[in-house]
This record gives structure tokens, sequence and C-alpha cells, in this order.
């Protein structure tokens, strides 16, 4: 099984870190929670710990550590939790074709509305001089702009 680049894009994209450094075996905090909500998410999927583990070169034992950590985080750290949240719209939100248009397709709210109501939060909980922090304000309020 191969890594599905777009996920682990929008992954790597929502912590700010790169995808080699997620793929590689670091340990830095940062690369490790994108590593967590990706196994997290693509699990919700339907993907097994071994898949998993073989895409980024780990054992099923630390996928499902990985999961189990990420389902814990998202509970107890808010900051983690928005990050979370961010990554999941995005991982549900699909692009589908319809006649000559692209539409974004998913069930419930507008996927737009539910990614800027994400970055919103995810804005007021970093610290201003966070390199993403400017780039979520702009999200945040994009859809005004449509």
């Amino acid at each position: 099984m191969s890594v599905d680049r777009k996920k682990i894009a929008i992954v790597c994209q929502v912590f700010g870190v790169s995808q080699s450094l997620v793929m590689s075996k670091s340990r830095k905090q940062e690369a490790t929670f994108a590593r967590f909500v990706y196994w997290n998410l693509k699990r919700k999927r339907g993907h097994t710990f071994s898949e998993l583990g073989r895409e980024l070169g780990r054992t099923h034992a630390s996928v499902l550590h990985g999961v189990r950590e990420a389902d814990h985080l998202a509970k107890t750290n808010p900051q983690f939790r928005a990050k979370y949240q961010l990554c999941e719209a995005a991982f549900n939100t699909t692009l589908t074709r319809h006649r000559s248009s692209v539409r974004i397709r998913r069930a419930g709210s507008t996927p737009l509305d539910q990614i800027c109501d994400l970055a919103k939060k995810l804005h007021t909980l970093l610290p201003k001089e966070h390199p993403i922090s400017d780039a979520l304000l702009r999200l945040a309020n994009s859809n005004r702009a449509i």
C-alpha cells in the first residue's frame, strides 16, 4: 500500500511540517502528532493497523498507539483538537465532477463553512507570532469573499 499523498499533505499543512519529516523516523512532537492524526483518520476509513504501518515504515503496534493517542489528545488538548478537526473536515470534503462544474460535496453543512469555523477556532488558540496564524485568519475569513 502506498502513502495517500493528498491526505498526508493535508495533515502536514495543518501541523506545519514537511511530508519527509512525517514519513521519517523522527520523534519530534509536530511530526509525531501529524502522523497520529493521519493514522487515526485513515483507520476510521477502514484501513488496518498493518496497512497503515507499512505506509510509513512502522509496526502495527506503533499505529495502534498513535490512533489511541490521537483520540486521547483530541479529548484533552484544545490546540490538538482544533488541528485534528481541521484535518478531519478536509479529509471528509471531496471534490466531485458534476456535469461541467466542480462542486464540493459533504454530508451536513457546507464544507467551506466548517473549515472556516475550524480555522477561526485554531487561530484563536495559536499565538499571534505562530507561522500559520495569519494564513488561518485569511482562511477563516475566506467564505465572506465568496
